[in-house]
């Protein structure tokens, strides 16, 4: 667990790993310098847990992607499989034993990530699951259970790390946490290249939504989706895809490195294409339109971006 100012919600996460129905060996937790009372209250919750907790405080602030990489390897050759968990959401006492179940039917397994239900600041149910908000398809779903769970990663992130847990032996190769990805996108794509992950459908844990959030869920309400149309087709996207290339320039080294199979290398070299072009548009119209034209019959508009969305912006849009 990472706390960073989590007072207000952090003893009822707490205790609801506590009263798990399988108490897990060992849990690390780094807290990244608050100032609200939650170290002191991590201290004095520690001493009465019903397993081994090993509690540290960083001297200066790490940001999320460090904080969780400490804390994660505190747990390398202290437990099997390492659960991710935020400072302020509820797990459901049968969160833990659901998922090692799951690692224990299937050795191959390098991640297990579940739905949730979605609640609000003050815990109230919001009327939506994770799954349904990230707009999860059945196509995607296919991908992750056919062993390709990479050809849906590497288009966008489907795991929530407060949501997942990791094999210690994927996690190790993860390490170290990349700058450029959230940690739980960069564990996903580790543990896709490497081994097979599952999606549980059945909600483990409470997702809180709040104004405090580090790493914000937006919930797709018409609005939202409206906003996200209007984004996509005119929103300026050379800096954005030059970002996008960067990181995958970045997961294609790591892939090479974890041997990932060769569908999963062609799989992001293709999204690398794809980035390039978006991000090197000709300025005068008909050269954009025939660029446009054949990245658009190659169907990579359709399998990298937002398909007509995509290319229409890149057809109006010249920087």
């Amino acid at each position: 667990m990472c706390v960073y100012n989590g007072g207000r919600y952090l003893r009822a996460q707490l205790d609801s790993i506590a009263a798990q129905s399988e108490l897990p060996r060992c849990m690390a937790i780094v807290d990244d310098g608050s100032t609200d009372g939650s170290w002191e209250l991590l201290q004095e919750w520690a001493v009465g847990a019903p397993f081994r907790v090993l509690l540290q405080r960083n001297e200066g602030n790490l940001g999320v992607v460090r904080n969780f990489e400490k804390a994660a390897r505190l747990l390398l050759g202290e437990v099997d499989v390492v659960f991710f968990s935020d400072h302020d959401d509820v797990w459901f006492p049968e969160k833990l034993a659901t998922v090692v179940d799951a690692f224990e039917a299937d050795p191959s397994l390098g991640l297990v990530h579940s739905d949730a239900t979605l609640i609000d600041s003050d815990g109230q149910p919001l009327g939506r699951r994770l799954f349904a908000s990230l707009l999860v398809t059945s196509k995607e779903r296919e991908l992750v259970a056919s062993g390709q769970a990479y050809l849906a990663y590497v288009k966008r992130n489907l795991v929530t790390g407060a949501a997942c847990a990791s094999s210690v032996h994927a996690l190790a190769l993860a390490m170290p946490f990349s700058e450029r990805w959230i940690h739980d996108e960069w564990i996903a794509l580790t543990c896709a290249f490497a081994s097979r992950v599952r999606m549980l459908d059945t909600p483990l844990m409470e997702y809180r939504l709040h104004a405090t959030n580090t790493v914000g869920l937006p919930i797709p309400t018409w609005g939202w989706r409206a906003r996200s149309v209007l984004r996509a087709v005119t929103e300026p996207q050379v800096a954005a895809q030059q970002r996008r290339l960067e990181r995958l320039l970045e997961i294609r080294e790591h892939a090479a490195r974890l041997d990932a199979p060769q569908d999963a290398l062609v799989c992001i070299d293709s999204a690398i294409r794809h980035a390039r072009h978006r991000a090197n548009l000709p300025r005068a119209f008909l050269r954009r339109l025939f660029a446009v034209r054949r990245e658009w019959s190659a169907g990579r508009y359709d399998q990298w971006s937002s398909g007509d969305l995509s290319m229409l912006h890149d057809l109006l849009i010249a920087t």
